[in-house]
């Protein structure tokens, strides 16, 4: 877990884009390209991939 403290200035917007989703299914069933498309994104490291999606070669 990350906690970050930020000084805010009033009329000051602020995004959060949590990863909390839980999405569903079976991780060893999500497509190859939503995988490789997460990868790209900085959603998953290469050693979570081939633990968590069961995968060795995701190049």
């Amino acid at each position: 877990m990350v906690k970050k403290s930020v000084l805010l200035v009033c009329f000051l917007g602020v995004t959060l884009i949590t990863a909390t989703g839980g999405g569903y299914g079976l991780p060893e069933r999500r497509p190859i390209e939503k995988i490789r498309h997460d990868m790209k994104n900085g959603y998953f490291t290469k050693e979570q991939v081939e633990r968590l999606f069961y995968l060795e070669h995701t190049d």
